[in-house]
């Protein structure tokens, strides 16, 4: 006889026998199961805290389990090789399976788990992984209010131009609110929670300019690629489209 999983429906069958005093020999019998197959049922699935037995619970571990699995997920390297052309490009994990999600069922877990192994055979993937830099904020009045936060998520990413380094060239805010009838906000010393986009942008750009490399070489050319590429990336918030193409259907 071939074992065959028990199913949703019977999962709610199951429950509601539960509920009427059923024993487990008895609510076997009326679904045509074997007293084992719901005696593991009920251990497998049952709450830990109450000890009941919630058939959408049981549904949600058993496909939970069902993910975690991978004895029928085998990536093999050429497999792979999507996954490692986005790295390159210094996409994150999360990213990429965002990104990948109708072409390619993998889990960031598992692109984590390729890097490293990676790593321990001499690779050099695990290098493109953005690392958890942070930036001083620069702050002039407090953030008490501000505008709405996503639709400046879903704007492209932009480099000042490179002569604005010399920054008594640089237009004092005041000017450019009266210029431009645009209204600036500045975010409270030390609190870096108040600017969330900014904080997660400056990490971004560090993938490319690490903290303490010097601007005196850092050409337009370089900014420029450096943003197009920012604002090709998919962001999580927008699910997982690219601020570019946010920004294209505005």
């Amino acid at each position: 006889m071939t074992y065959c999983q028990i199913t949703s429906e019977e999962r709610y069958i199951l429950a509601t026998l539960r509920r009427q005093g059923f024993n487990q020999s008895e609510v076997a019998r009326e679904l045509g199961r074997h007293r084992s197959t719901i005696c593991r049922e009920l251990k497998r699935n049952s709450s830990r805290w109450d000890g009941h037995y919630r058939p959408s619970k049981a549904i949600e571990r058993t496909a939970g389990r069902r993910a975690r699995s991978r004895r029928n997920q085998r990536f093999t390297r050429a497999g792979l090789r999507p996954v490692e052309t986005l790295l390159r490009e210094r996409w994150s994990p999360e990213q990429i399976c965002g990104q990948l999600r109708d072409s390619l069922r993998i889990s960031h877990e598992t692109i984590y788990r390729h890097v490293w192994r990676d790593r321990m055979l001499g690779g050099s993937l695990y290098t493109y992984l953005r690392g958890a830099r942070k930036k001083a904020p620069q702050t002039l009045r407090r953030l008490h209010q501000s505008p709405d936060s996503a639709a400046y998520a879903s704007a492209p990413a932009a480099l000042q131009d490179h002569h604005r380094r010399q920054r008594y060239r640089v237009p004092h805010y005041a000017q450019l609110e009266r210029a431009t009838g645009v209204a600036f906000y500045f975010a409270t010393p030390h609190h870096s929670w108040e600017r969330g986009t900014n904080e997660n942008t400056n990490g971004l750009i560090r993938q490319y300019l690490p903290k303490g490399t010097s601007m005196a070489k850092l050409s337009q050319h370089r900014c420029n690629a450096i943003a197009r590429a920012l604002n090709n990336r998919p962001r999580k918030r927008l699910g997982f489209k690219t601020p570019q193409e946010c920004f294209n259907e505005i």
